[in-house]
């Protein structure tokens, strides 16, 4: 979503707010929906100090007015737990995730989507925290979870194999990654295609997991392919290319080729 797009947005949402509070008064479980949309909004805009204080209010809120033990309640501790993901404090956010998967459980089971989902979330937090063998047991728990819930295939299910794949290679475990990312990259390209963001960024992905094997000419394949990718689509960003940019500069680098390391350095 385009910057000025969430400008709008958010004044929108304001003056919402404003008549609600208005005619509603604070507490109000209309008032927390358009806060929490406020709090969704500022994490888009990279404003996560001033959404996590918006969920937390939100947070304060729901517990009041629905019982600690609501839907919402769950929803609200799970955004507060990705918003904390995105600044990296990994401590906060996985005890954020792990309430909301608490909750989860209780309302709805062990077999469900947003329990599959946070879990995996969770176990990356928890592997960024360098509990390994912790964090691989969670996620591949959350890969089953998720089969037996959506089938083989899901784009959940194709990101949990790409935070799997990201845990493995921390360790140096470059072959068990490209394994995993690879189930990850075929399950994007059949839900996605091969024109999508999604598979430019799994090529670099799994080029880099190549290389590191010392498989230099197949790892150049596919991140010129990555390369060529995220150039041409309309919907890459500007991070995609920085790393389908770097991916080949690191490959050429380790491969000892400089004059592709300085043809691509410039561009």
């Amino acid at each position: 979503m385009r910057l000025h797009h969430l400008d709008d947005a958010e004044r929108l949402i304001r003056e919402a707010l404003a008549i609600k509070r208005e005619h509603l008064g604070d507490m109000h479980q209309d008032m927390a929906y358009s806060l929490n949309i406020l709090g969704d909004v500022h994490t888009y805009q990279g404003r996560y100090e001033e959404a996590i204080v918006i969920h937390k209010e939100v947070l304060t809120m729901r517990r009041e007015l629905l019982g600690s033990d609501h839907l919402d309640v769950a929803v609200t501790l799970h955004n507060i737990a990705s918003t904390l993901l995105s600044q990296e404090r990994y401590t906060e956010a996985e005890a954020m995730f792990r309430e909301a998967l608490r909750l989860w459980k209780k309302l709805f089971g062990n077999e469900n989507r947003e329990v599959g989902n946070t879990l995996s979330q969770m176990a990356f937090v928890v592997g960024r925290q360098g509990r390994y063998e912790e964090s691989e047991a969670m996620q591949l728990e959350a890969i089953s979870i998720l089969r037996r819930v959506f089938g083989d295939e899901h784009p959940t299910i194709a990101s949990s194999f790409a935070r799997l794949a990201r845990l493995r290679a921390e360790q140096g475990r470059y072959a068990e990654a490209e394994a995993a990312y690879r189930q990850c990259l075929a399950m994007d390209r059949r839900l996605l295609g091969d024109e999508h963001p999604d598979i430019a960024q799994g090529l670099a992905r799994v080029g880099t997991y190549v290389w590191k094997q010392g498989r230099y000419k197949e790892a150049e394949g596919l991140l010129l392919k990555s390369y060529q990718l995220s150039n041409s689509l309309s919907r890459s960003n500007k991070e995609l290319k920085e790393l389908a940019k770097t991916s080949l500069v690191d490959l050429y680098e380790a491969w000892g080729r400089p004059e592709e390391v300085k043809k691509y350095t410039k561009r």
